[in-house]
């Protein structure tokens, strides 16, 4: 032991006359000598040391961000961890860290210089990107259902209502669907778990009654007398079999393929189940489906609701009054009746293949009149904000169906 302390003391001596002073604390924390402080003494004399220090101990990154920490000195074999690796993650090449910020929140990042046991902590800070929802308000009619995207955040939230009596919101990856219960004002709020950020969806909720249109309630379909000289009454609203609850004068509805009476998520001549796969060997079904077992409208609502005629729409055209205009939100026409009464057909589009087309730009609605040329065609009401008429399309599209009723 006495030879040991001399070495370490001769150690110390050589370390003085090289103007570099090292204590004890940087080799070993409990201050006690031993053989392996005494030849890493030895070690340091023979190839230098200096003092065990990072640059810089504090950090502020924004998520995606990296940035880079420099170690100095020590022993020249070092190791890092994350304490929170969430948050952060750090990398060692050299004596270079590289932090890489992962979501908003604080942690530190720990040097170890091995040999020496000593360690360093580096705070970080993640400042979180706030919350972007798009839209950050919605309103609604009782029935309806919207959606929200979560376009920032760590990918981990939560969504709660202030008043499910209002609306209640399900949460599905980033996307929040919303759906209005009764009238009133409820907030949906949205959590980001991770770094505890909020954002919120201000929701209204309206009834489904729409005085300006000659609904008597909310309980829909109601049949519209418009006055017409055939004493056709037309629907208040589209054929929705999937959410029929949800069936009111300003939603789509849905999106029926000529002679199908339930809706699909591919519509294309493979699909379509009136052929066999292709344009020419679809099945000619007569000159009219109104009324019968391919009527959606007759087959969903029974009685004497029915798909219109061709002749049905060029009346409605021809003894209505009507003009483009938006109601809750939805473009699409208003038609007035000689009478007063008027009913709303929305601009829906169509859809083909999976894909929704020009929804809000335009209205196609099925007639239940087949093309006497082509079978392969059926009736269409179509519209946009400069025209309204009649013309055919292709069977196996899909299109909304506004039903009439004697």
């Amino acid at each position: 032991m006495k030879k040991a302390l001399f070495t370490l003391a001769l150690s110390v001596m050589v370390l003085t006359s090289h103007a570099q002073t090292v204590k004890l604390g940087d080799l070993n924390h409990d201050n006690e000598v031993g053989i392996s402080d005494v030849m890493m003494l030895v070690d340091i004399v023979i190839n230098g040391y200096k003092s065990f220090f990072v640059e810089p101990t504090m950090v502020t990154m924004s998520p995606g961000g990296t940035n880079q920490v420099e170690i100095f000195g020590g022993y020249n074999s070092y190791a890092v961890s994350s304490s929170n690796t969430s948050i952060v993650e750090a990398t060692l090449n050299g004596t270079t860290i590289t932090l890489t910020a992962r979501n908003g929140g604080e942690t530190t990042v720990i040097v170890n210089d091995v040999q020496t046991s000593r360690s360093i902590e580096i705070a970080v800070k993640v400042n979180a990107r706030p919350l972007e929802i798009s839209p950050s308000a919605l309103s609604l009619v009782v029935g309806d259902e919207d959606t929200a995207e979560i376009y920032t955040g760590s990918g981990s939230f939560s969504v709660e209502s202030s008043d499910e009596n209002v609306a209640v919101a399900d949460l599905e990856g980033r996307t929040i669907t919303i759906t209005a219960i009764d009238a009133g004002t409820a907030t949906i709020t949205v959590t980001d778990t991770q770094s505890g950020e909020k954002g919120t969806i201000e929701v209204t909720v309206k009834a489904a009654l729409l005085p300006e249109l000659s609904c008597p309630d909310g309980n829909h379909p109601h049949m519209i007398d418009l006055g017409l000289t055939s004493g056709t009454k037309w629907a208040c609203c589209n054929v929705d079999t999937d959410h029929p609850e949800r069936q009111s004068p300003t939603n789509y509805g849905g999106y029926y393929a000529w002679g199908e009476t339930e809706t699909k998520t591919i519509y294309s001549w493979n699909t379509y189940i009136h052929c066999d796969g292709s344009y020419d060997t679809c099945i000619d079904l007569g000159p009219s489906i109104s009324g019968t077992q391919y009527d959606v409208a007759h087959v969903k609502w029974g009685g004497a609701w029915q798909m219109p005629t061709n002749e049905q729409h060029k009346e409605l055209f021809d003894h209505c009054t009507y003009i483009w205009t938006t109601m809750n939100g939805v473009d699409g026409y208003k038609f007035t009746g000689p009478n007063g009464s008027s009913i709303f057909l929305p601009a829906a589009g169509l859809r083909h293949g999976s894909f929704y087309d020009d929804a809000s730009a335009y209205g196609e609605n099925w007639s239940g009149t087949s093309n006497e040329d082509d079978s392969n065609y059926g009736g269409i009401l179509y519209f946009n904000s400069a025209s309204v008429e009649t013309d055919y399309g292709y069977r196996c599209y899909g299109r909304p169906v506004r039903p009439v009723a004697k």
